[in-house]
């Protein structure tokens, strides 16, 4: 079997993989998993239908990141149409969710657009003491859903969802944050990141777009603001699926065009040009390949305001930087779910180019990354499961 490990720690390479035996916390590529969550053991990966918060409903197709709330965690079980709420940090595999959120009980999965309840959530984050979910499929964010339960983009007294392209509307938002007092939301199918200068309490327009030239335009790399798809740029964006931000700077996951954007100011002003792109040679660029400078339909960004993580979903595997890079097409530093930077086959454990079954150490197709509780933790999407990996996280992420 090869096997490839880029050393950030001093390390033990074996049949088992690579593992760090460092005390700075630093991990290392092709790690196993230290934890599972949404199956019974690492080599299961059933889907069922949300039957019990004790088996985590047999985590179905999670998509997005994991957050911490408060002093424990929450999970998007995205095609059960709920999350499921930890109350501390799980430190047993297959421990059980002490809470449900959008369902009636452990048993019910079906999608609704009523409040307290979601239709395809794809992520959740924290916004002061309250949850903030990307609730995709019915095309709005929920601001805080035990409590206040605004809905940005979506207008309660309708009888159903609007989706639109408009100051006020979304269309299946992927990722919503709050840093710096500030809301950032993926649009993702509307192909811009909206900013809000300040948390809504109730719906209203965005004061900022990026990633289009005004907020009435939502058509894929637009760059000149007619209303249609043209050339790519550093102003452009093409379903961008996730956003992170220290209130200083920006990075988007800009999925349609194959790359991670980095803006190192955040952006004030409309269509504010980014400063670095990964994932590609430069910004004209949108390749899909598998390199250690190359990414395949990234589906998620993590940071602890040092390093970068990147959800690279068709390449089944994620990528670490150590540093925030200052030149386009930065290689990055380490990889897991694979052993090596060119091979890309899902659980493809032995490495030679041949899909087998799930293991601790193989992915496939995470779209999700976070930073959360000491763990790198992995939404491991089509194997049902989250993977949670010790010696990468070093704060939380927002």
């Amino acid at each position: 079997m090869r096997i490839s490990c880029l050393v950030l720690a001093a390390v033990v390479c074996s049949t088992e993989g690579c593992q760090s035996s460092g005390s700075d916390g630093s991990g290392t590529s092709f790690q196993r998993a230290d934890l599972l969550l949404g199956q019974a053991d690492f080599t299961s990966a059933s889907k069922d239908a949300g039957e019990s918060a004790a088996s985590l409903g047999g985590v179905q197709l999670p998509t997005g990141d994991a957050v911490a709330f408060k002093a424990g965690l929450v999970l998007p079980d995205t095609y059960n149409n709920r999350l499921l709420m930890y109350q501390a940090m799980p430190t047993r595999s297959g421990t059980p969710a002490d809470v449900v959120l959008g369902q009636p009980d452990p048993a019910s999965e079906s999608a609704s657009h009523l409040p307290g309840r979601f239709h395809y959530p794809r992520s959740a984050a924290v916004g002061g003491e309250a949850l903030l979910v990307a609730d995709a499929g019915a095309s709005r964010v929920v601001l805080d859903p035990g409590g206040r339960n605004v809905a940005l983009g979506w207008d309660p007294s309708s009888p159903t969802y609007r989706v639109g392209c408009a100051a006020d509307r979304l269309d299946q938002p992927a990722r919503a944050i709050v840093v710096a007092g500030k809301l950032i939301v993926a649009d993702r199918a509307n192909n811009r990141v909206l900013i809000w200068n300040t948390v809504p309490t109730g719906t209203s327009p965005a004061d900022v777009v990026v990633g289009q030239k005004d907020l009435v335009h939502c058509a894929a790399n637009d760059m000149v603001g007619n209303g249609r798809s043209g050339g790519k740029g550093p102003s452009t964006l093409y379903e961008p699926s996730d956003v992170w931000s220290d209130g200083k700077r920006l990075l988007v996951v800009d999925q349609g065009n194959n790359r991670v954007l980095l803006w190192n100011t955040f952006p004030s002003s409309n269509a504010a040009k980014a400063d670095v792109v990964l994932g590609q040679p430069d910004f004209l660029a949108a390749i899909a390949d598998s390199s250690s400078t190359a990414l395949d339909s990234p589906g998620a960004v993590a940071s602890d305001g040092n390093s970068i993580f990147v959800a690279d979903v068709r390449n089944n595997r994620v990528l670490g930087w150590r540093r925030f890079p200052s030149a386009n097409a930065a290689p990055a530093d380490l990889v897991l779910g694979q052993g090596d930077f060119v091979h890309n086959t899902a659980n493809d454990d032995g490495q030679t180019g041949i899909e087998g079954g799930p293991t601790a150490r193989t992915m496939n197709h995470p779209m999700g990354v976070a930073l959360v509780g000491g763990y790198l933790i992995v939404t491991d999407t089509y194997n049902n499961r989250f993977l949670l990996f010790r010696g990468f996280a070093m704060g939380r992420a927002p």
